[in-house]
């Protein structure tokens, strides 16, 4: 696993061995930030169930100035903050270790909004859905921002009031989904 571009493009980031976590494949990486290579200059990133921290680590690299890691796990937070160190963005960022509806509820509070939220959630276990919700209901994504949810195959294509479905990716035995905000 490892930076695809950006200024840190190349170097190596630290990943699990034998473990439950799923890193996001540098290909499927390489999709999601064709997709919203628009998004990326300044943008605040928001990387919701992180594992590596790789999505935001990547957003970093391509010029997004800050990102907020959210991961429950703690040898995953372990990884994220020697990733950060690492690249050298530990500055930039910030790591919220609690489950990610806690997480969601207390940056909703404190009025955050981000350009871009990534959200790999664990496979099968409903999250997909429950994200979307809570990241409408805390309007955590800035108008005109963009969230990025993958899933799996098996998993319904997630629908939203308040965001629009921009385009469907799949990959494998994943589906990313890109959902836009665009205020009225």
């Amino acid at each position: 696993m490892r930076v695809i571009a950006g200024e840190r493009k190349g170097l190596r980031l630290n990943s699990f061995r034998n473990s439950s976590i799923r890193p996001t494949a540098d290909s499927t990486k390489e999709l999601i930030f064709n997709v919203i290579h628009e998004k990326m200059d300044e943008s605040r990133v928001l990387d919701i169930f992180a594992g590596t921290g790789s999505l935001g680590i990547e957003a970093l690299s391509r010029g997004a100035t800050e990102a907020v890691f959210v991961e429950s796990n703690r040898p995953a937070q372990n990884l994220i903050r020697n990733n950060l160190e690492k690249t050298g963005y530990l500055e930039k960022s910030k790591i919220l270790g609690m489950p990610f509806e806690r997480a969601l509820k207390l940056l909703g509070k404190q009025k955050n909004q981000f350009n871009l939220i990534f959200a790999d959630p664990p496979y099968l276990k409903g999250y997909p859905q429950s994200t979307v919700e809570k990241v409408s209901a805390d309007e955590l994504l800035s108008p005109g921002g963009c969230l990025i949810i993958e899933q799996s195959l098996k998993e319904q294509v997630l629908f939203s009031e308040k965001y629009k479905l921009i385009a469907e990716k799949k990959r494998g035995d994943s589906t990313i989904l890109f959902y836009g905000y665009e205020q009225e």
